[in-house]
């Protein structure tokens, strides 16, 4: 509620125009939403604007974005919609993450008003997980979470109530450590006139919300919900339940696979450890299975520290209400490109998208950006090229290898701490030495500054490698916006005889600043002869 939807819509529109931007210089005529489709874009696009809005708040609840999606228009309308062209974002929050339905044999009779009412007394079970990286506990009584069971067993019964301790699978508290599971079990009571038997095909969808927030909907969309099929009288060990395998991924009816009930605990057919498939790929340690590494809410309250971090960590696998669901365990990939020649790598993101600078948090080797309002100029300073080689000369010769600026980006970070990863990282980089699967895209030299992820050494061992990249990205540059000019001026006498004789020379080095088309001086020095 304190959002401005009209500023949101604006925002939205701003960078799912950047998505589709077709002038990158390596690949022109390709989007990154022409890479994940419209609505994958779209969602990307949610997903970064809630991860900033969960990086500043200092709450562990953090209502996520929710609003229709024109894919023609590429607009998005903040509202609460539940059609298939509805989008949630990805803000930190509890999750719901399996669902199931126990129904009795047996209806009961009950007095109200006098008159005599058959029900059967269904139970729905819902289970709730709050995230490793949430930061903090929740309580889903005391801070009054709801539960909403919508449309019940197709009958149009629906149970929208705070939770209670009794209803709380086990016993258990209902204070929930982050990484930890709690199943609630509501009762909802379906009229036996609307069946003469007990129910079997039920209609399956709910909600989590606190206050007025609807923080989590599964599916989310009310014309695809799940439709359940119970087995009346089934003991609670042998119900049959919909779960996701990524917690994040569940807005599609296809993101809910049916299998052996695991209340209170991850699916046990969950894809971790699996083989990682699909393009883009899932995310997957340096054997190539399947990992959850970068599948993170940001911290609390410490505002993005690092776009670079941020992004690697943005969910890329949602897609709302797309045709064929979602793909869990995946996000940004600061990594070698792989296979897809015709994909653009998404370290291209940190092109379109910066941190601020001058702000807490900030990496102290950053300086903050100085902008000079009277001329228009910005200097940014701190930065190391990384095109470290001097062209066209040949590379042979290690007095010409210019490794100090290289070390001194790498120098201090975790992914580098040996010695003997710090040597091979420099060399690799200087000499643009690819990783297996990477690709090189400039002829001679860096264009971009994320181009290290395709290097050998840099970030080519599998998620946890992004660490690495992501802590030098931002301190690094492929060009400056400062250069040295040297100017050589001479006075000349011709003679009767024609002969040109130079009288006198003054040798001058000037440092100039290039910004937004235009140029200045900010240093000059008189050279002697």
């Amino acid at each position: 509620s304190s959002l401005d939807p009209t500023k949101v819509s604006a925002l939205f529109k701003e960078l799912y125009t950047l998505l589709s931007r077709k002038d990158w210089p390596m690949m022109p005529e390709r989007s990154f939403v022409d890479k994940y489709g419209a609505k994958g874009a779209a969602q990307i696009a949610l997903n970064l604007i809630d991860a900033v809005r969960s990086a500043e708040s200092s709450t562990v609840l953090v209502e996520p974005l929710r609003g229709t999606f024109n894919a023609t228009a590429g607009t998005f309308t903040v509202g609460s919609t539940a059609t298939t062209d509805t989008l949630m974002g990805n803000a930190r929050r509890p999750l719901l993450t399996e669902m199931a339905v126990s129904v009795p044999l047996s209806k009961v009779t009950e007095n109200e008003g006098g008159s005599a009412k058959s029900y059967y007394l269904c139970q729905a079970y819902a289970e709730i997980y709050l995230p490793e990286s949430a930061g903090d506990a929740i309580d889903l009584v005391a801070d009054n979470y709801t539960l909403h069971v919508v449309n019940f067993a197709g009958t149009g019964a629906a149970n929208e109530s705070a939770i209670t301790a009794a209803e709380i699978r086990g016993g258990k508290p209902s204070r929930m450590e982050p990484g930890e599971y709690r199943t609630v079990i509501r009762t909802v009571k379906v009229p036996a006139s609307a069946t003469s038997s007990p129910p079997v095909a039920i209609t399956l969808r709910m909600a989590l919300s606190i206050g007025s927030q609807r923080i989590d909907i599964a599916p989310l969309a009310s014309t695809t919900p799940i439709a359940y099929t119970a087995a009346p009288g089934a003991p609670e060990a042998n119900l049959r339940s919909y779960a996701v395998d990524d917690p994040h991924v569940k807005h599609h009816l296809s993101d809910w696979k049916e299998g052996s009930q695991t209340f209170d605990g991850p699916p046990a057919n969950r894809a971790l450890g699996a083989s990682a498939s699909g393009t883009p790929i899932q995310d997957h340690d340096l054997s190539g299975n399947v990992v959850a590494d970068s599948v993170v809410f940001p911290a609390r309250g410490t505002g993005v520290n690092g776009m670079a971090d941020l992004l690697g960590k943005l969910h890329s696998g949602m897609v709302g209400q797309a045709a064929n669901g979602g793909v869990p365990w995946r996000t940004l990939r600061f990594q070698p490109s792989g296979a897809a020649a015709d994909e653009l790598p998404d370290w291209l993101l940190l092109e379109l998208f910066a941190s601020p600078l001058g702000t807490a948090g900030v990496t102290a080797g950053i300086y903050p950006l100085e902008p000079d309002q009277t001329n228009g100029f910005e200097a940014r300073g701190g930065l190391l090229n990384v095109n470290s080689l001097l062209t066209p000369f040949t590379h042979d010769d290690e007095a010409l290898a210019r490794d100090l600026p290289l070390r001194s980006l790498l120098t201090g970070t975790a992914s580098f701490s040996t010695e003997s990863a710090l040597n091979t990282a420099v060399e690799n980089i200087r000499e643009r030495t690819a990783a297996t699967e990477g690709k090189l895209y400039g002829k001679d030299r860096y264009v971009f500054p994320g181009e290290l992820a395709e290097i050998a050494g840099v970030a080519d061992s599998g998620e946890a490698s992004e660490a690495g990249l992501t802590q030098i990205v931002e301190q690094a540059t492929t060009r400056s916006n400062t250069f040295i000019v040297y100017s050589i001026g001479e006075s000349l006498r011709q003679g009767a005889n024609g002969r040109i004789t130079p009288t006198g020379r003054k040798q001058m080095l000037y440092l100039v600043e290039k910004a937004k088309g235009d140029m200045r001086v900010v240093y000059q020095e008189e050279l002697g002869l």
